[in-house]
This record gives structure tokens, C-alpha cells and sequence, in this order.
């Protein structure tokens, strides 16, 4: 006779994503194309992520393409209010060591940037969930992700003019780009670790148009809940 047994199998615990390198911004000023050159060093399961600002008077604008190391990015999400546009962009397993950077634009465009930046441990064939994307004009740019406790979120605010910002809880500043010359049209990014809906907020003190995108990045792999095994005669 055989004795019944349970086997019990622990969930994996998993390491959130993360910043890897410091995140560095190049303007566009009058401009059809930013560039600059980005470093990577160290860590796994690396992505590179552009985030994309600007304003164009009279018309509304897009990005065309970015790339890094001449490899192309592929684009996640692009949203447009007003004059504004704002785009995130990625790729995964990039090349490490200093490369360049470029984004270029459907016309130029008279305020705005790029923001590079690098995570690790992020997961190299589902990378991302759903970016979602919020617009208006008052003094507090909310919006809200669907994510897991084992995901970082990440987002993309900008606004025009040159009123200070608050962070909303628990979001780390990431970056802060007060446009110059004119100090006009600005760009603020942070990362928070995610739960069932992560809210990405912050506050403004101009009131004036924004746009304001979150995106959660999602671990090497999935843990999931323990795993109990049992046999017997």
C-alpha cells in the first residue's frame, strides 16, 4: 500500500522591474528629429523605453520613428490633444554601451523632446500591459493602469507653461524637463510599483492642457500561486 503524499510547490518571487541607467533628455527646438547618445550598462532583461513630448502651433504632429543603435523601436502608444503630441516607445534587449538615439518627426516641431531611458528585469517576450492615455486642462492629470504587484508603472506627463508640479504618492521622479529657451512646454516622468489599478496623478499649479500616459512593465516571469501535488494508493 501506497501512503498518500502532498507535495507543495512555493510560488516564485519575483523582482519587480527597475531603472537601470539615469534617464537623459535631448530638446527639439524648430525641429524634425531629436538625438543624443544613451549608455547602458549592467543588468538582465533589459528594454529601452523613448518617451516622446511636444507642441506644434498650428497643428497637431506625430512620430514617425525612433530608434537606438540604428535598431528600430517600435511604438506603444501616441496621443494627441490640442497642438500637443506624446508618444512611448521600445526596445527590448537593446545593445549595451553608449549608442545613438533618434526620434524623428512628421513636421517640425516648435517645443519638445525625447527621454531615454533603460529597466531591468522586465520580461522579453510580453514586455508591457496596456498603456492608457488621459488628457484636459485642469490642475490634476490623473490616469490609471491596469497592473500586478510584481509590475512597474511608468508615465509620461506634459503640459504647457511654467507652473511647478506636485508627484502624486508613492510615484518616484524619474526625469523633469522644463523646456528651454521659454521654459514652455515641459515633460515630468516617474515610476510607481503596481497593484490590481495603479493610479499615475500628479499637480499642477498652471492649469493649462495636458496629457498624461501610463504604461506598466511586467517581470521576467510569472509566479502564480502555490502548487500542491498529491498521490496515493
Amino acid at each position: 500500500m501506497l501512503c498518500g503524499c502532498i507535495l507543495n510547490i512555493p510560488s516564485i518571487s519575483l523582482a519587480v522591474p527597475s531603472q537601470l541607467n539615469t534617464p537623459v533628455i535631448a530638446e527639439a527646438n524648430n525641429a524634425s528629429s531629436a538625438s543624443t547618445s544613451f549608455t547602458i550598462s549592467g543588468g538582465t532583461n533589459r528594454i529601452l523605453i523613448i518617451r516622446v513630448y511636444g507642441w506644434n502651433d498650428p497643428s497637431a504632429w506625430t512620430t514617425s520613428s525612433c530608434t537606438y543603435n540604428s535598431v528600430g523601436l517600435t511604438k506603444l502608444i501616441e496621443t494627441q490633444f490640442s497642438t500637443f503630441t506624446t508618444s512611448l516607445w521600445i526596445l527590448i534587449n537593446p545593445s549595451t554601451g553608449s549608442n545613438t538615439a533618434t526620434c524623428t518627426f512628421s513636421t517640425s516641431v516648435d517645443e519638445g523632446g525625447i527621454i531615454i531611458n533603460s529597466y531591468q528585469d522586465v520580461h522579453q517576450t510580453t514586455a508591457t500591459g496596456t498603456g492608457v492615455a488621459g488628457t484636459g486642462t485642469s490642475t490634476a492629470p490623473t490616469v490609471n493602469c491596469s497592473s500586478a504587484s510584481d509590475e512597474l508603472v511608468i508615465d509620461l506627463l506634459t503640459s504647457w507653461g511654467t507652473g511647478s508640479v506636485t508627484i502624486g504618492s508613492g510615484q518616484t521622479m524619474e526625469f523633469e524637463d522644463n523646456y528651454s529657451p521659454g521654459n514652455r512646454e515641459s515633460a515630468w516622468g516617474s515610476s510607481e510599483t503596481g497593484s490590481g489599478t495603479t493610479t499615475m496623478s500628479w499637480t499642477l499649479t498652471n492649469g493649462n492642457e495636458w496629457i498624461e500616459t501610463c504604461l506598466p512593465l511586467k517581470p521576467v516571469s510569472g509566479g502564480g500561486p502555490s502548487l500542491k501535488l498529491y498521490w496515493g494508493d
